[in-house]
């Protein structure tokens, strides 16, 4: 238990996140156009695949794990937050990971964006 503190508290003192940055879960290799948002995907990563995408079920950025499916808070707005669910997690060859999101709140029934 003592380790565990004192390994938080060098990170804390030498300004280093708390976790690894970036953990990927298992990478599964998928068309693209078999993604039911291909459509608006096409323009953004065909070219980097030839066709061919990487999927993850999860991916963990410096100590939050995220999750297919998940609920998100995408914009805060005092009148009503913004909610996304994501739909899939795509991961490119530099290891630049895409969240393709659901987005919803009282004004927008669904759309799909790409951050």
């Amino acid at each position: 238990m003592l380790k565990k503190q004192l390994e938080v508290c060098e990170r804390l003192l030498s300004q280093k996140p708390l976790g690894s940055s970036i953990l990927y879960g298992p990478t599964k290799l998928c068309d693209v156009t078999s993604l039911e948002e291909y459509s608006l995907l096409k323009s953004h990563v065909s070219s980097f695949f030839g066709g061919q995408i990487i999927t993850l079920p999860w991916v963990e950025i410096f100590g939050t794990k995220y999750q297919v499916g998940m609920d998100v808070v995408v914009k805060k707005d005092l009148s009503s937050p913004l909610f996304a669910r994501i739909k899939h997690l795509l991961a490119m060859p530099n290891k630049v990971v895409h969240f393709v999101l659901c987005c919803y709140d009282s004004r927008i029934s669904s759309a799909f964006r790409i951050v």
